[in-house]
């Protein structure tokens, strides 16, 4: 696993300028585009919708499943660690014989360790 930490530049900035694409590493991009079809998912979804007796209605939250090295690219750990502690982490589960993390729950998980 690499030590240097990857500086992920903002959406807002990707989309400025796509030569920064170039800067990523694969797995981060891979990373990113799995976050990219979510967002367009939820913002075609929310485009689609408008609002109902006055009020704003609400795209549902879905459950997204990230295989052990998505997470590990993520949040910066190795696939090894998460393995490893796995039964620490309030979203884990084995699927066809492969590791899967809530990826909701493990940010929350992972920014809840931060803060301290």
């Amino acid at each position: 696993m690499n030590d240097k930490p990857v500086v992920v530049p903002t959406l807002d900035a990707l989309a400025s300028d796509l030569s920064l694409i170039n800067t990523l590493p694969p797995e981060t991009a891979k990373a990113l585009c799995l976050d990219v079809m979510t967002l367009e998912k939820a913002l075609m979804m929310r485009a689609m919708m408008g609002t109902q007796n006055g009020s704003n209605a609400e795209v549902p939250q879905s459950e997204r499943w990230l295989k052990a090295k998505e997470a590990a690219t993520l949040f910066n750990v190795s696939e090894r660690w998460l393995r490893d502690n796995k039964t620490k982490l309030p979203c884990s589960k084995v699927s066809h014989k492969k590791l899967l993390f809530e990826e909701t729950k493990l940010r929350k998980w992972f920014t809840s360790r931060k803060a301290h």
